[in-house]
């Protein structure tokens, strides 16, 4: 493994990666079915505006849905055809979304436009966020947060530093390691972009030490400034650093990732900009420079399949709206031993009972799981050994908290809202008991409560 620094200074697990299986063949382009299933919710906020109704004709990149609110994102079309229905469906994420079915005419219609490579002229910095916009680009790492929102922090909190997340610290996924050892140059002039957008000299990109390829990859095309290589040459010049991290769950997190590069510490209810930091994920760089060089929506990723009980693990590049089954089939097929599927990581991921419902912006990664990597367990009293606070990157007593929404206990409640819900705490429970859930209960009392 790569030399690293320390990491986050509190709590955390390390368990087993799984990381391998996927990591043996070439990035696999997923052609989509006949019909694909386009979710007007991709997005956290609030969800768009269809603005397509049944029988329009669409191509490739045609906006289908518009944002409603400040903190919401537009949806495009990844395939020409026509609208079969506008209909409400299970969408992975938000339980049941308006979701809009088009019969693929196969022509793909209008991709040519997005075919070159991304050129970015600097001389057009203003228009930048706009174009981001424009594009749909949400956070690639799983929250799916509004790209160009949090490109734009409140004057009251001035920034200094872009962090771009490579950790990808759950097990089994390997989307962006593979995207910063075949894209380094990409990645870099994705957070170039950010960076300006931003008016920051710094820029640290935080890689778990698990990742020797990835790491050297990225420090060979900032050595080589491969990232002025999709401009004009006339763009800013900031200092971007490689920052290997000792591997450890959840080093991903933006608090623990700031806390990691730079020793800065968020307070509890507080954003990253409240320490001058911008956090963004490997892969937003990649739709942040397609957006900006080449005007290109986001309507495609590249996520994981992978688990014992798939027949090709590895990374695909996928549209969006593609049906789960589709993947699969691509990845070879589920095998007999399949026991569980996943939407995600292990960790936070979200179980999945079936396939039949479609690729959205924020899925990093599907899991195929055997029974031996799924094993249920019995969940038992409190045994009050502490493990959970030990693990708690987030300085919090899970265990307390835990007690107290199953005892309707909801005025002690004041600290839930800081869990991220990494399942730290679950994960080392000799118990098995089941906090996540817990925690997320008493979310919803303390939300309804206020």
């Amino acid at each position: 493994m790569t030399t690293a620094i320390a990491g986050f200074k509190k709590g955390g697990v390390h368990p087993l990666e799984g990381k391998e299986l996927s990591l043996g063949g070439e990035l696999v382009e997923v052609e989509p079915p006949k019909m694909v299933m386009v979710p007007v919710t991709q997005h956290l906020g609030k969800p768009s505006s269809c603005l397509v109704e049944k029988k329009a004709d669409v191509t490739v990149g045609q906006v289908l849905a518009e944002p409603d609110g400040f903190i919401s994102s537009f949806v495009h079309s990844p395939v020409s055809g026509k609208v079969l229905k506008v209909f409400d469906g299970p969408v992975v994420g938000v339980y049941r979304a308006k979701i809009i079915q088009i019969m693929n005419n196969g022509k793909y219609e209008g991709a040519d436009q997005f075919a070159s490579e991304p050129r970015v002229n600097w001389s057009e910095k203003d228009q930048f966020l706009e174009r981001i916009r424009l594009a749909g680009v949400v956070g690639m790492g799983g929250a799916a947060f509004p790209t160009n929102v949090k490109l734009g922090p409140p004057p009251d909190a001035p920034v200094d530093t872009l962090i771009i997340n490579g950790c990808e610290c759950e097990p089994y996924l390997t989307a962006d390691d593979v995207l910063m050892r075949d894209t380094p140059g990409q990645v870099l002039a994705g957070a170039r972009i950010m960076a300006g957008v931003l008016g920051v000299d710094t820029i640290l990109i935080g890689v778990e030490n698990n990742k020797p390829r990835a790491i050297e990859a990225m420090t060979v095309a900032v050595r080589e400034q491969a990232h002025k290589s999709y401009d004009d040459g006339e763009g800013p010049d900031p200092t971007i650093k490689i920052v290997p991290l000792k591997t450890r769950y959840p080093q991903g997190a933006e608090k623990q990732l700031i806390d990691a590069t730079l020793g800065r510490r968020v307070g509890s209810g507080k954003l990253p900009f409240a320490v001058g930091v911008v956090v963004q994920n490997v892969g937003t760089c990649v739709a942040v420079l397609d957006a900006v060089g080449l005007g290109k929506p986001l309507y495609e990723r590249v996520m994981t399949v992978t688990g014992s009980a798939v027949a090709k693990p590895g990374n695909y590049k996928v549209k969006i709206g593609t049906p789960l089954q589709t993947v699969v089939d691509a990845a070879g097929g589920a095998l007999p031993t399949l026991r569980a599927m996943v939407s995600g990581g292990p960790m936070m991921g979200k179980s999945l009972r079936q396939l039949e419902v479609p690729v959205v912006k924020g899925m990093s990664g599907l899991l195929m799981l055997t029974e031996e990597e799924a094993a249920a367990h019995r969940e038992r009293d409190c045994l009050r050994c502490g493990r959970c606070v030990d693990a708690c990157p987030m300085f919090l007593s899970p265990c307390d908290l835990a007690a107290a929404v199953e005892f309707k206990e909801y005025a002690l409640l004041d600290q839930v809202m800081d869990c991220v819900e990494c399942g730290c705490c679950q994960y080392g429970c000799p118990s098995r008991r089941n906090i996540v859930q817990w925690m997320r209960l008493g979310k919803y009392h303390w939300r309804k409560a206020k």
